[in-house]
């Protein structure tokens, strides 16, 4: 049986609009520790959109050639953070977040 995946306290950070569906972010759960640090990574909960922290806390979206470069060391690196990584992501690009919330799917908007 696989150990569950432990999500802690989501954490307040400060206020960033997903790149891709121009939700608001100010807020985020981790799997080790509550409080991200720079170069971690976040999922946007309204569209999977996967993004890294910088120093302040600012996310910066990953896309195209970086983020296949990324998730390509990840998979050899740690294969257990990238399953998690890439199973929310894909969960969240499809309605995760309004599913939870029960309301249907909203097509992501360029902000």
């Amino acid at each position: 049986m696989q150990e569950p995946i432990v999500i802690y306290e989501s954490e307040e950070v400060p206020m960033n609009r997903c790149t891709q569906c121009g939700k608001t972010l100010d807020a985020c759960s981790g799997l080790g520790r509550s409080r991200p640090h720079a170069g971690d990574m976040s999922v946007c909960g309204y569209c999977g959109q996967v993004a890294i922290f910088d120093d302040e806390l600012d996310l910066h979206p990953l896309t195209g050639e970086p983020l296949a470069v990324f998730l390509k060391k990840l998979e050899s690196e740690d294969p257990d953070t990238h399953k998690v990584l890439t199973e929310t992501a894909m969960f969240f690009k499809n309605g995760g977040m309004n599913a939870i919330n029960g309301r249907d799917p909203e097509p992501p908007r360029n902000p």
